[in-house]
Parts: C-alpha cells; sequence; structure tokens
C-alpha cells in the first residue's frame, strides 16, 4: 500500500459559486460533470470542468445530496423527502418521505456498491441522538440502519465491498461496519479513528485506490 502524500496538495478555485452552504461534491464519469448542491440555496448545480459552465436547477426545498439515477436522472435529499428529479426538465418525483418532524432534514448521502441509496439525518435545532441513517434500495423501499445518530455525515465503503466507514459528527470518531454486499446489511460497529476536537469536527468523507480515507474537517482550516 503507498504511504499517504507527505507534500502539500495544489489547491486551485475550480469554480466561485457562492454557494450559501455547499455541499455534496460527486463527479459522474458517464457525463464527465461534478453534481453538487447549495443546501440553503435550494440548488443542485452540475458542472462541466470543460468549458467551465455551472448549470443550476431549483429544488424548491433545501437539498443536501444528490447521487446519478440513470440518463437524465438523480436522486436528490430534499427536507420534502427523496425525490427522482429529471435533468432534462427539472421535474421532481417524490419516492418516499420518513421525516416526521418538521426540525429534521436530510444530511449527507451516497450510493455503496450495489447501488443503495445512503442517507441520513440532522435535527436542525441541534437537539442529539435524534437523527437516522436510512438506505433506499432500487426496488425503492426504504430501511432503517441506524438510530440515535446526532448528525449523520460522511460515509464510504472500501474496494472489497466487505466494509463501510461512517461518520456522526459530534462524536468525533469514525466507525467500521462490516458490510454484506449482497444483502446491505451492517453490522459489527466499531471506532476506528478519534479526532481531537481541534483538529475539527469530522464532515464528508471518501477513500482513494490506495485504501486511504480523506475526512472533510469542519473548522479545521487555521
Amino acid at each position: 500500500m503507498h504511504q499517504p502524500p507527505t507534500s502539500a496538495p495544489s489547491v486551485r478555485v475550480a469554480l466561485p459559486a457562492q454557494a450559501q452552504l455547499g455541499e455534496g461534491a460527486l463527479w459522474n464519469p458517464l457525463d464527465q460533470r461534478l453534481y453538487w448542491v447549495d443546501i440553503e440555496g435550494q440548488l443542485l448545480h452540475i458542472f462541466d470542468p470543460a468549458t467551465g459552465h455551472d448549470r443550476q436547477l431549483p429544488t424548491g426545498s433545501l437539498v443536501s445530496t444528490v447521487v446519478p439515477a440513470g440518463p437524465d436522472s438523480v436522486l436528490v435529499a430534499l427536507q420534502s423527502g427523496l425525490h427522482e428529479l429529471n435533468t432534462d426538465t427539472g421535474a421532481l418525483r417524490c419516492l418516499v418521505n420518513p421525516l416526521d418532524k418538521p426540525s429534521l432534514r436530510f444530511n449527507d448521502g451516497k450510493c455503496d456498491p450495489a447501488g443503495r441509496f445512503w442517507v441520513g439525518t440532522l435535527d436542525m435545532e441541534g437537539a442529539k441522538h435524534q437523527a437516522t441513517l436510512y438506505r433506499l434500495d432500487p426496488d425503492k423501499r426504504l430501511h432503517t440502519m441506524l438510530t440515535g445518530v446526532s448528525i449523520s455525515n460522511g460515509l464510504i465503503w472500501t474496494q472489497d465491498q466487505r466494509t463501510m466507514y461512517y461518520v456522526d459528527t459530534p462524536t468525533q470518531s469514525v466507525q467500521a461496519f462490516d458490510y454484506d454486499h449482497a444483502t446491505g446489511a451492517i453490522t459489527n460497529g466499531r471506532v476506528v479513528i478519534r479526532i481531537p476536537e481541534a483538529d475539527g469536527a469530522p464532515d464528508g468523507m471518501t477513500i482513494d485506490a490506495d485504501g486511504h480515507l480523506w475526512i472533510a474537517l469542519w473548522g479545521g482550516a487555521r
């Protein structure tokens, strides 16, 4: 396994979007576009780095994450539920809405290696242990995977499809779960990384080809 880079990476602004609360950037290799959302701006952005054009689609509600669902189709997590959005017309179709309190909204989400859509929630009033991690299967059935969460955030799977990593931000940690690729079940949750509060709060997360986790730390910049 390669070692993590020791030199500072080169960073440049790809798009001066001036978003209110940018989140959930996802590269789609099929159309060579970067999909991302502005939560408080209630916008889905589709950015073409080849041309510099950033297309914006209004969602009409707080939008926290986006994943591709097919040609001209994405799934978006809105405060009004999980929706399919037609990127040609902008039309929205609600699939399911499990949110039973006005203070709850969806937060970070991703698709697992089998195409299941995992997305969690948070309480906008700051109440702890009121959030949930859900899994939406391709047949559109919704499953509750974790309860008692506070701020559901980054999640990612290993290339061998055996482990899922997960962040509940206030815990200042990253958990690992044994992941069953065939069923989508997760078991044996355990803390594998603890992050000092002085370094910032764990937020979004991804994994690279060498199996290294990259964790965004909210408040970590100095």
